[in-house]
């Protein structure tokens, strides 16, 4: 077991996904919030031509960025599915079969790979054996297989459109404190 704490101990989690590649060919990921269609792990999946099975939450805050499942889809169903997680997911796990699981703190965003100070902790394969942990992550992914809705293009339009829409809103806003600001600072 070692700790993964970024730029605290120089162990970020991109270092994990690239010594997997001897290891892994299949990657499951269960991470609430996910973005950028180039995330290094979708990278590093790719290049490596591990699948990913993902599973991120799926609500009204758009968690799961659109051009990142774009990308999933994209690629076929013999190298990514993906899946969305209604309600209450808040998980940061991901499991290198093969090579060991993170669990920790960390989402699928750069800030969270590459910047912020997240906490986890890195399980090598035969210790996820040993200890049972394996098990217990068997039986996360058996659930959140069985309680999310599988990723199409009719879903991503879906979460396109929406994006849209939050981002009027968010102009809106921003308008509006301005506004505020300009009366009570006279």
């Amino acid at each position: 077991m070692k700790a993964i704490l970024g730029k605290l101990n120089d162990e970020l989690l991109v270092n994990l996904a690239i010594r997997s590649k001897p290891f892994c060919s299949h990657v499951y990921a269960a991470v609430a919030y996910a973005e950028g269609k180039d995330h290094q792990l979708v990278r590093r999946c790719k290049e490596y031509q591990q699948h990913l099975t993902f599973y991120g939450l799926l609500d009204d805050s758009g968690a799961v960025a659109a051009p990142f499942l774009r990308e999933l889809l994209a690629w076929g169903p013999s190298l990514a599915d993906a899946h969305l997680v209604k309600g209450n997911f808040h998980a940061k796990v991901v499991w290198w079969r093969g090579f060991g699981a993170y669990v920790g703190s960390a989402n699928l965003t750069h800030k969270a790979w590459f910047n912020n100070v997240e906490a986890g902790i890195f399980i090598e394969e035969d210790e996820l054996a040993s200890s049972g942990v394996g098990e217990d992550l068997d039986s996360l992914f058996a659930y959140l297989a069985a309680h999310s809705i599988p990723v199409s293009d009719e879903v991503v339009n879906k979460l396109e459109s929406l994006a849209k829409d939050r981002k009027a809103i968010a102009d809106q806003e921003a308008t509006l404190k301005s506004k505020f600001s300009m009366i009570w600072s006279r």
